[in-house]
């Protein structure tokens, strides 16, 4: 069902009842964008790193579409019946107090979801407002000082003066015939023959906000009580004054009350989609949602409050804000499912789990609602959801048939699903899947991983050279005149460290992983800047350009570097990339690492524009 400001506020109770009667529910959001200039992802990143650097994305693009899918378990049919939404998005300045919102696109992004079908102008159109608690807040409290000093007005009464009237402002002769023409207007309005059970108005030509603030002051100053005013937007967004009059002064104060009303309910229509989440929050239903970290954070900066700077306090309200999440991504890329499904994509991972030995889910589509079985929407957020949450029960079944006891049907409340609970996927971080939200996260030794530093001048082949005593390794760039290189024979760090951090090679300095991160934090804290950097961010972060040589180099186009993909190792125990070896022949360096073709089905939203690839090798890269 799609749901945008036209059917929002008819439609959010059967909203609200469908999440308080359901066993489990499943999001999906679209972006206006993922990359953020100079903040580029790699395989090292600690959580509290990509933490940092996905917050700013969270804080530079908006969510547009927002898709809600409500799976209730049907004790009757052993069924889900499913009702799902799909919520058009867009922030609104409902008045001049209210938050202009500024916000980030990214051209590729709206290119991939207009291609799939997103209609943006409808996001602009019709999309639902939405305000922060905090911003509400501060609107109502603004509008209270006002209605209390309206009434205090109207309790005053006083005659007009006589006399003529001057505008309260200095004015210039055209503004001067404005007021003093609308003036006239009044007078005729108000004049004698009227019917005295008249409640007739008389809108005034619209005018820009000094003019009108002019008119406001001159108006009050002259009829006092006798007339009421209100300020009216009209079809082309152009602002003017309505003069109303009142038969009794019992009539304007029933007047200035409805006013303040609809003012009131203006607001609390402005808090908009808003209210989905903090009905989502207040439920305490398990959320279930596919590599959902930037959803989460997105959903958190947009409609609850701005993201907190410190990892730790993140994981904190999280937990507050959605004490039981579940990510498929995690789930999909853990035992015992990543072994028969070599997919983790949303798309590739939906059909897999379709054939044997997984079983494709029964499930009832409320009438009203879309029937997605019918037909693929991919990436539009409303499907999304829905596919999430059959991939949820179908990946939640099989491990009950393989639990002892065996267990068919495993519902979203067993504690068979308690290791996937509250723990966030991390892409492509090998020896540290996925953030847990319950608990400190794993810390994995990297003793095999050094940083060099470097003139620029330098290029792969030199440090392929350095390390070719060690074996094969991964190279990392952080910027022009550093990397991370990492052994592939691990039990080489010991021999690479003594020979390389002790030894005076001339062109570069090696430093252990341990003490890269220790004086990169150790610089960080003497910064005053109240922006904290990201632990491991490299303090240049210029990209780096391919230069020739006989080793071919992927250049760093994109802002947020293809490294491996997870799946290639194990849960725990770290991944595995093909190897580099020092030859006389040209061969290619994994600079940034290598990636499966299963992740070209994520939406472009989600992953980064490719990098060219070196000569001879077939483009399979997929991204996030």
């Amino acid at each position: 069902m799609e749901i945008n400001r036209n059917n929002f506020k008819e439609s959010l109770s059967q909203i609200e009842a469908a999440i308080e009667a359901s066993s489990f529910l499943a999001i999906d959001t679209e972006f206006t964008g993922l990359e953020v200039h100079g903040n580029s992802i790699h395989a090292f990143d600690l959580p509290e790193d990509r933490y940092q650097k996905l917050l700013k994305s969270a804080k530079s693009f908006i969510i547009v579409q927002f898709g809600l899918a409500t799976f209730q378990y049907n004790e009757t049919t052993k069924r889900y019946d499913v009702s799902t939404y799909n919520f058009y998005i867009f922030p609104r300045s409902h008045c001049k107090q209210a938050p202009d919102v500024r916000f980030l696109c990214q051209s590729s992004s709206l290119e991939f979801l207009v291609s799939q079908g997103m209609d943006v102008t409808k996001i602009v159109k019709d999309g639902i407002s939405y305000l922060l608690p905090a911003d509400k807040q501060r609107l109502l409290e603004l509008l209270q000082q006002r209605h209390a000093h309206q009434n205090e007005h109207m309790a005053s009464e006083s005659t007009p003066p006589s006399g003529s009237i001057q505008s309260p402002t200095t004015l210039n002769r055209e503004q001067q015939r404005f007021i003093d023409c609308s003036l006239r207007r009044i007078d005729e309005f108000l004049g004698a023959g009227r019917d005295p059970r008249s409640m007739d108005w008389l809108d005034i030509e619209p005018c820009n906000a000094f003019v009108r603030k002019c008119l406001f002051e001159t108006i009050n100053q002259k009829y006092k009580l006798n007339v009421h005013l209100e300020s009216k937007v009209n079809d082309r967004k152009q602002r003017y004054i309505r003069v109303s009059l009142p038969r009794s002064q019992e009539d304007l104060q029933q007047i200035e009350r409805e006013k303040q009303n609809a003012e009131l309910e203006e607001l609390d229509d402005a808090v908009g989609f808003s209210k989905i989440i903090r009905i989502i929050s207040e439920s305490g239903k398990l959320v279930v949602g596919h590599n959902m970290l930037l959803d989460v954070l997105h959903v958190i900066n947009q409609f609850c409050f701005e993201l907190p700077s410190e990892y730790e306090e993140f994981k904190s309200v999280t937990r507050c804000l959605f004490p039981r999440i579940i990510d498929t991504k995690h789930m999909a890329s853990s035992s015992p499912i990543k072994e028969l499904s070599p997919h983790s994509s949303l798309a590739k991972l939906h059909k897999g789990l379709e054939r044997e030995p997984f079983a494709k889910v029964p499930v009832n589509i409320v009438q009203g609602f879309e029937d997605y079985k019918s037909k693929s929407r991919l990436h539009e957020a409303g499907y999304d959801a829905y596919i999430t949450g059959l991939c949820f029960i179908s990946m939640s079944n099989y491990i009950g048939s393989k639990s002892n006891p065996r267990c068919d049907r495993v519902l979203p409340d067993s504690p068979l699903l308690d290791p996937f609970k509250n723990k966030l996927h991390l892409m492509r971080i090998g020896d540290i899947p996925y953030i847990n939200l319950d608990g400190s996260d794993m810390s994995p030794s990297r003793d095999h991983v050094f940083h060099l530093t470097f003139d620029k001048e330098k290029k792969a082949a030199d440090i392929l050279k350095l390390f070719s005593p060690f074996g094969n390794i991964q190279i990392v760039w952080l910027g022009e005149n550093s990397a991370l290189v990492a052994l592939y024979k691990k039990d080489q760090a010991e021999k690479a460290s003594k020979a390389l951090t002790r030894s005076r090679n001339g062109w570069c300095r090696v430093l252990t992983y341990d003490e890269y991160v220790s004086t990169v934090k150790n610089t960080n804290a003497l910064k005053t800047s109240t922006k904290r950097r990201s632990p491991l961010s490299d303090p240049t972060t210029i990209p780096r350009k391919q230069s020739p040589s006989t080793v071919p180099v992927h250049s760093k186009t994109s802002d947020i570097s293809t490294i491996p993909e997870e799946d290639e190792g194990g849960e725990e125990g770290g991944f595995e990339f093909p190897p580099v070896v020092a030859s006389t022949e040209p061969v290619t360096v994994l600079t940034d690492g290598c990636l499966d073709e299963e992740d070209l089905g994520e939406p472009v939203a989600k992953r980064p524009r490719q990098d060219p690839l070196p000569i001879g090798e077939d483009n399979d890269n997929g991204g996030w």
